[in-house]
């Protein structure tokens, strides 16, 4: 019998969209699934949404008061009782095989976890990430480097969820972190197909410049000890844009990032 996996998925006032989510986790081809959707405390008719579904693999929890996706994305984890776990954004849509890919992909390569590629939309526009496939020894380097890895895309054991959790600390880039942190300690593979499609919504914190600064200040500092200059130098570049963003002084890290890194197109933005 094929072992139960639970999908975890957070939402905010997601109640005009996130049938599309539901459906596309219950109409897997991998059936043996618990779906648990935490609501951290929609103001919208959300909670009225989810309820209409009749399906005994669906499960309902609100938060006391809102808290970030971070930590309802741990009370789900907390919640769930499949051998593996994996997640879903109420914004986003999964493929029809793509826990039956992810699972089969654990078991044939014996790692502990495996990311997909995914499509990631904009408007529009739409782009593949990665958009090639990623040797097991390199994913953490890269990954250091800068994130390739969303949330919705991983699936792993329980046990390495029971070890490493979502730092509720992290304003943004919690799905970076929690990469960073499985890759340095956990066997993992990439699986080079899109099962996936992320939308990018209007009001995303991923467009919240305030949000991107302090988050890679708390990640450079976290993971200071195995990063090396190139990791370091692209993070204050980084850092410097966010500032830019919000019409706030760069130059503090645009030194720093020059100053450790040779690398002539950290001269040419610092200089644009």
């Amino acid at each position: 019998m094929d072992k139960l996996v639970s999908v975890i998925m957070p939402t905010y006032n997601r109640g005009y969209i996130i049938e599309n989510a539901i459906n596309s986790i219950l109409s897997q081809s991998y059936s043996n699934i618990e779906l648990i959707i935490v609501d951290d405390c929609s103001t919208d008719n959300t909670e009225e949404v989810v309820k209409k579904y009749n399906d005994a693999r669906l499960f309902y929890y609100r938060l006391d008061k809102n808290s970030g996706a971070n930590a309802a994305r741990n009370y789900g984890i907390e919640k769930s009782k499949g051998s593996y776990i994996t997640f879903q954004d109420s914004d986003d849509v999964s493929e029809k095989n793509r826990i039956f890919e992810q699972v089969n992909c654990i078991i044939n390569n014996n790692v502990y976890w495996t990311f997909s590629s995914f499509k990631r939309i904009n408007n529009k526009k739409s782009t593949i990430v990665p958009n090639s496939y990623i040797e097991s020894d390199d994913i953490l380097d890269k990954l250091l480097y800068g994130n390739f890895i969303t949330t919705q895309c991983i699936l792993g054991k329980r046990e390495i969820f029971d070890d490493i959790k979502f730092d509720i600390s992290l304003p943004r880039f919690q799905d970076w972190d929690l990469a960073i942190r499985l890759a340095n300690k956990y066997k993992c593979y990439h699986l080079n197909k899109v099962l996936n499609n992320v939308y990018l919504q209007s009001d995303s914190i991923t467009k919240n410049p305030k949000k991107g600064e302090d988050a890679l200040i708390i990640i450079s500092d976290k993971y200071s000890d195995i990063m090396n200059n190139k990791h370091i130098a692209r993070i204050y570049c980084r850092i410097a844009i966010f500032k830019m963003l919000q019409d706030k002084d760069a130059t503090k890290y645009f030194n720093k990032c020059i100053n450790i890194s040779s690398d002539i197109k950290y001269k040419m933005i610092y200089l644009l």
